[in-house]
C-alpha cells in the first residue's frame, strides 16, 4: 500500500525538524533578529536577570516571553501589553497582604486624552505561578467602566497557577477573587488552575467559605466582553460562588455567551458550584464535579440562551440543591445526562423559571426530586430521568405527590421516567482532577518535559488557534511557537 503524500510530508517534516534540533536550539540563543519580523526575546528575571517581574515587563517588547526563576517576588505586576509571563517550579508571587492583586491585566483611560491609555492589552498569558496573599485579587482583568470594550483586554491566557489566600482579610465582595475578569474582554481562557481560598485550611473546612468567587466574571449590557470564554480543568476550593459573577440579570450579564465551563472541580462553596445565570446563548456546562455547596448550578435564569447543561455531577450533600432554577426568562436551559446526588434534585427558588428541557439526569436524593413550591409556568419538558427519593419525591405547585405515577398524572411530566435508586442511564461521570501545572514552555501536553510528544501535539495543530500550542500568544500555531519549542528541547 502506498502511504498517502500527507503523511510522506509530514513524516518528512518531522524528520527535517528532529535532526535539526541542536542547531536550531543554539541559533536561537540570540536575543532578537537583526532583521524581518522580531522573534520573542526571552528575559529572564531572577539569578543573572532582571530583580524584579516588573522591571522586566516594563522593558519587554510586544510578544516578547518573561521566564520567572524560582524565588519569591513581593510585589504587584501589571501587565498592559502582548506578553507571556512563565514561571518557573517555585516561581511566587506574594502580595504580602498589602498589594490589592498578584498580577493585574489591565487597560486605563488617558487622563490627558480620554481614550484608552495603552495601544494593545491582548493575548497575555499568565502560566506557573504561585500567587498568593493579596488584599483583592490573585490575578485581576479589567477595564475602565467608561472606555468601550473594544479596547478591553482580550485573548488572555490564565494556566497552571496556584492561585491561595486572596481577598486577605475575608471581606470586600465577590469580585475579590482567585481570577477576576472586570469587565475583561473576549475570550478569555482559564484552564488547569488551582484556586483555594485558604491554603491552610482543608478542602472541606467551613473556613473556606467567603464572599469572595473563585473564578469571577463581570459583564453587562452596556459592558458586554463578548464572551467565547473558556473555563476548563481548574479546581476550585472555597468562596462563595466557585465560578460566577455579576450581570446576572441581564442577556449579557457575567459569561455573556458561547462559553464552555468544563471539566472542573469545585469544591465547599457558600452559594453556587457555577452560575449560569445572565448571558446564557450557546454557554456550556459540562463535565464539572461540584461538591459542598449550596447549589450546584443555578439556572435562576439564565436571560438569553440556550444554555447547555450537560453530564455533570453534584453532590448536594451538606448544601440543598443539585440545580437552583427561578425568576421569569423566556431563554431555554437544557439539562441533560447529569448525576445528581445528596439532599435534593432542582428547586424553585423564586416564581417563575426560565424554559426548561431536562433529560436522561439521574437523581438520587434524600428530599424532593423536583421541588417547585412557586407553581410551574409553561416552558417545562421533563422526561427520560431516573428518580429516586428517601421522602416524598415530588412538591409541584405546593402540592405533594409520594409516587412517579401521581407526579405523572397530575404534571403531565416525566411520561418515560422511571422511579429508582440505580442510574442505569448515561448520567454524569466524575471527570478527572486537573493536571499538575506545569511550570515548562513548550509543554503543551502538561507532562513535564518538552519532548517528541509536544512537537507531535503542536504538527498537528499547525495554522489553527488553539490556545495550548500557541506559545507565542500571537492568534495563530505557526514557526514562532515552533522556535519556542525547540529552544525548550529537553527541558
Amino acid at each position: 500500500m502506498s502511504s498517502s503524500p500527507t503523511l510522506t510530508i509530514t513524516l518528512g517534516l518531522l524528520l527535517v525538524i528532529l535532526v535539526s534540533i541542536p542547531v536550531i536550539s543554539l541559533n536561537l540563543k540570540s536575543v532578537r533578529e537583526p532583521t524581518g519580523q522580531a522573534a520573542a526575546n526571552t528575559l529572564i528575571v531572577g539569578s543573572g536577570g532582571y530583580s524584579t517581574i516588573q522591571a522586566a515587563v516594563n522593558a519587554a517588547a510586544d510578544g516578547d516571553i518573561i521566564q520567572v526563576r524560582a524565588g519569591t517576588y513581593n510585589e504587584q505586576v501589571k501587565v498592559t501589553k502582548p506578553l507571556t509571563l512563565q514561571g518557573d517550579t517555585g516561581a511566587i508571587i506574594d502580595g504580602q497582604c498589602s498589594r490589592e492583586n498578584g498580577i493585574e491585566i489591565v487597560q486605563e483611560r488617558d487622563l490627558e486624552i480620554g481614550g484608552p491609555l495603552y495601544a494593545d492589552v491582548s493575548n497575555i498569558t499568565v502560566s506557573g505561578f504561585e500567587i498568593r496573599n493579596t488584599r483583592r485579587s490573585g490575578v485581576h482583568i479589567g477595564n475602565s467602566d467608561d472606555l468601550p470594550m473594544s479596547v478591553a483586554p482580550h485573548d488572555t491566557t490564565i494556566r497552571n497557577n496556584y492561585i491561595h489566600d486572596f481577598n486577605c482579610d475575608g471581606g470586600g465582595d465577590h469580585d475579590e477573587a482567585g481570577v477576576a475578569s472586570y469587565f475583561g474582554g473576549a475570550r478569555t481562557t482559564i484552564m488547569n488552575n488551582t484556586i483555594r481560598f485558604r491554603h491552610n485550611l482543608s478542602d472541606t473546612a467551613d473556613g473556606q467559605r467567603s464572599i469572595s468567587d473563585g473564578i469571577f466574571f463581570f459583564s453587562r449590557n452596556i459592558n458586554p466582553s463578548g464572551g467565547g470564554h473558556i473555563i476548563t480543568g481548574n479546581l476550585v476550593v472555597g468562596g462563595w460562588d466557585g465560578i460566577g459573577g455579576w450581570g446576572e440579570d441581564q442577556k449579557d450579564g457575567v459569561f455573556d455567551q458561547d462559553t464552555l465551563v468544563e471539566n472542573n472541580t469545585i469544591r465547599t462553596c457558600s452559594d453556587d458550584g457555577i452560575s449560569a445565570e445572565g448571558g446564557g446563548q450557546n454557554n456550556r456546562l459540562r463535565g464539572n464535579n461540584i461538591a459542598g455547596c449550596l447549589a450546584g448550578i443555578a439556572i435562576a435564569s439564565p436571560i438569553s440562551g440556550p444554555t447547555y447543561v450537560e453530564n455533570n455531577t453534584i453532590d448536594s450533600t451538606g448544601g440543598q440543591y443539585c440545580f437552583k432554577v427561578g425568576n421569569p426568562s423566556t431563554a431555554t436551559a437544557h439539562i441533560i445526562g447529569n448525576r445528581c446526588t445528596g439532599f435534593k434534585g432542582i428547586q424553585q427558588t423564586d416564581p417563575q423559571h426560565a424554559n426548561l428541557v431536562v433529560r436522561s439526569n439521574c437523581f438520587n436524593v434524600q428530599r424532593y426530586v423536583f421541588e417547585f413550591p412557586y407553581g410551574p409556568s409553561s416552558g417545562l419538558d421533563f422526561d427520560g430521568d431516573t428518580m429516586f427519593s428517601g421522602g416524598t419525591p415530588f412538591k409541584w405547585d405546593n402540592v405533594l405527590y409520594s409516587t412517579l405515577s401521581a407526579f405523572q398524572s397530575a404534571s403531565g411530566q416525566e411520561r418515560t421516567g422511571q422511579a429508582t435508586s440505580s442510574c442505569p442511564l448515561s448520567g454524569g461521570t466524575t471527570p478527572p482532577p486537573p493536571p499538575p501545572p506545569s511550570s515548562k514552555v513548550g509543554d503543551i501536553n502538561g507532562d513535564g518535559s518538552v519532548n517528541i510528544l509536544d512537537l507531535s501535539v503542536l504538527l498537528t495543530k499547525w495554522g489553527t488557534t488553539d490556545a495550548a500550542a500557541d506559545l507565542s500568544k500571537n492568534g495563530k500555531v505557526d514557526i514562532i511557537d515552533l522556535s519556542i519549542l525547540l529552544s525548550k528541547w529537553g527541558s
